[in-house]
């Protein structure tokens, strides 16, 4: 998995007021990596970056998961990077970096603030809709918002041909369709 992520985010990243951080020290079990794209510039950044520091101070104190985020960097100019990267507790990949438009289009991100939460053991994206997540769960009492499985999700009866049968049973191994309808 370290050279998974180290793949994409390079073998290193920024710590404030320190050298440099080995990305593969992020990965291992029960870790999760937040990859957080955001600029000074950009208004909705600003009012989102306090939301994420609380939220990552408050999983670093919880220590139930291993957590960090690393920045990249949308601004224009390294002056405004350091600026406001000096605002955040977390690391940053260095301004400038060819690594953002991979990053950009493996995570397909067309705006920001985005967060995306990987997995540190398997490199599986856990989210790419970190923001909204957030928003809606700002204690972060779900964090980290991992995807519900269908079959978690369907658990129950179905009817099929007029008869009630056990939704798992039913479906697994089955590619599913879902049908949503109404009548007015």
């Amino acid at each position: 998995m370290a050279r998974t992520l180290e793949n994409l985010l390079g073998s290193h990243a920024l710590k404030l007021n320190e050298d440099k951080v080995s990305v593969s020290s992020l990965c291992g079990k029960e870790s999760v990596i937040g990859i957080y794209f955001s600029a000074e510039w950009c208004p909705p950044c600003k009012g989102f970056t306090p939301k994420l520091i609380d939220l990552y101070n408050k999983v670093k104190i919880d220590q139930r998961l291993k957590f960090e985020i690393v920045f990249v960097s949308w601004d224009k100019d390294e002056s405004s990077f350091l600026e406001y990267f000096n605002s955040m507790p977390w690391l940053a990949l260095p301004f400038g970096v060819e690594r953002k438009a991979k990053l950009c289009k493996k995570y397909h991100v067309q705006g920001i603030p985005k967060l995306v939460l990987v997995d540190g053991e398997n490199g599986q994206t856990i989210t790419r809709d970190g923001y909204s997540h957030l928003m809606e769960d700002e204690k972060g009492l779900e964090f980290p918002w991992r995807q519900e499985k269908f079959l978690d999700i369907i658990k129950g009866k179905l009817i099929k041909e007029g008869k009630d049968v056990d939704a798992v049973e039913e479906l697994k191994g089955k590619t599913v369709g879902l049908y949503f309808s109404a009548h007015w």
